[in-house]
Order: C-alpha cells, then sequence, then structure tokens
C-alpha cells in the first residue's frame, strides 16, 4: 500500500514537472517576441506627452531600469546556484551564501517601490548607475557570482540613495476624540500636523516640501460628515529621503 502511494506521488511529480517545462517553453516563445517599448519609443513618450502623464513615463521608466537590475541579479543567482558544485562549491557553502544575502537581496527587490525621479537629470543619473552596475558585474563561473552577490544589491542601493533617488514610507497614526459640535479639536490638530510635516519636510529634503504641503493642506474639515460621532483615524504616507 504505502509503495502504491509513493508511486502515486512520483507519478503527479512527473506530471507537474513536464507542465512546467510545456509552459516555461510557451513563455520562451513570447519572450523572444518584442512587447517592450524600444529606446526611440520611450524617447518619443518623454518629448511627446504632457504633464502630468510626463512624469508618469519618467516614473515607469525609472522602475524598468530598477526591475532589469533586479532580474540581472537574480540571473547572476542562477549562475552561482547552477554552476557551484562543478566549481567545487559544495551544498553547504552554496545554501550559506543564499542565506547570507537573503536580506539584501529582499532590499533590492523592493527597490522599485521606492524609486524616486522627477526629471530627466534624475533619469540620466539613474541610468548611468544602472548601466554600469551591469558592465561591471557580468558572470561567468560560481566564484565571480558568488562575489557580485554580495556587492550589487548594497552597492547598487548606496549609489541611488546617495543620489537621493529613493523615498521611504512612514506611516503615523493620530486619534482623536471630540462631541459632534465642537471641531475645534480637529482643526487645530490637523493644522499643527500640517505645520509640522512641512517643516520636517523642509529639514529632510527641500525639494518635497512642496509636493508634501500640497497634499497636507487639503481642507480635510470638508471632507467630514456635518455630524461625527467616531473617533477617526488618520494614517497619512509621508515620503522621506532615504541617504
Amino acid at each position: 500500500m504505502q509503495d502504491k502511494q509513493v508511486s502515486i506521488h512520483r507519478n503527479d511529480e512527473q506530471a507537474l514537472l513536464l507542465r512546467s517545462q510545456r509552459l516555461l517553453e510557451h513563455l520562451e516563445n513570447l519572450w523572444q517576441n518584442p512587447q517592450e517599448p524600444s529606446s526611440g519609443a520611450m524617447k518619443q513618450i518623454i518629448v511627446t506627452l504632457p504633464e502630468p502623464y510626463r512624469a508618469m513615463a519618467l516614473e515607469a521608466i525609472a522602475e524598468r531600469l530598477v526591475n532589469d537590475t533586479k532580474l540581472h541579479f537574480l540571473n547572476i543567482v542562477a549562475t552561482f546556484y547552477q554552476k557551484a558544485e562543478q566549481e567545487g562549491i559544495d551544498a553547504e557553502e552554496r545554501d550559506e551564501t543564499l542565506q547570507d544575502i537573503k536580506l539584501d537581496t529582499f532590499r533590492l527587490m523592493q527597490l522599485s517601490k521606492q524609486i524616486s525621479v522627477h526629471s530627466l537629470d534624475d533619469l540620466l543619473v539613474l541610468s548611468n548607475i544602472t548601466s554600469g552596475v551591469h558592465a561591471l558585474s557580468q558572470v561567468n563561473n560560481a566564484e565571480n557570482a558568488q562575489s557580485w552577490m554580495y556587492k550589487l544589491p548594497v552597492l547598487y542601493q548606496s549609489r541611488i540613495e546617495q543620489e537621493h533617488l529613493t523615498v521611504r514610507n512612514f506611516t503615523y497614526g493620530i486619534a482623536f476624540s471630540f462631541d459632534s459640535s465642537d471641531l475645534s479639536t480637529w482643526n487645530t490638530a490637523l493644522s499643527n500636523l500640517s505645520k509640522a510635516m512641512r517643516t520636517w519636510a523642509s529639514e529632510v529634503h527641500p525639494r518635497r516640501t512642496e509636493l508634501l504641503s500640497t497634499s497636507v493642506d487639503t481642507d480635510w474639515a470638508n471632507l467630514l460628515p456635518k455630524s461625527v460621532h467616531v473617533n477617526p483615524q488618520i494614517n497619512e504616507e509621508i515620503p522621506t529621503t532615504m541617504g
């Protein structure tokens, strides 16, 4: 009975493996057809579009550059994993390496969510950093791959942060309790919060002060119902420059 269950389990694994192989073959065929915009098309997008679509284009291209780097790094990891045993790196060292880089890898995978590009100057800097890191980290053996697995995430992210091209989100929660007949507490608190965030933003990154002020100074009192009988929660996502 146990032998029969083991046989069924192996058959299921083989079926899943064959299905995965077929899916990968289909994906490979699809990936061979150019789907992403060419460099000329991206230039036309930036030149042609008015705001705010031009800003969206800059952001999308910046995210693409970071995503390309993420895939480049994962390809380095795959090269190491594939060739480690062939080059005398045992399974224990291989797995320890993967464990060592786990945190830096996670941070790199999150980087596209933190990228902040608002001008052609920013995009040029990010492009130079990306192309430079890619050129430096070309690998063809496990030893070089292992070295760049440690270096690339830290090098790439630190260079981007030095150029102030990333932001980090913090969540602030503030609770108020008041009667519907008295909104003075609410208005005073919002006014103080607005001033505090503007001061904080000007100290961290003056370039972002105007944007933050615009989002904070919305007339929140108009968004409230006439009768308030709850303890409202305010959760504002506040960007701050890393580095």
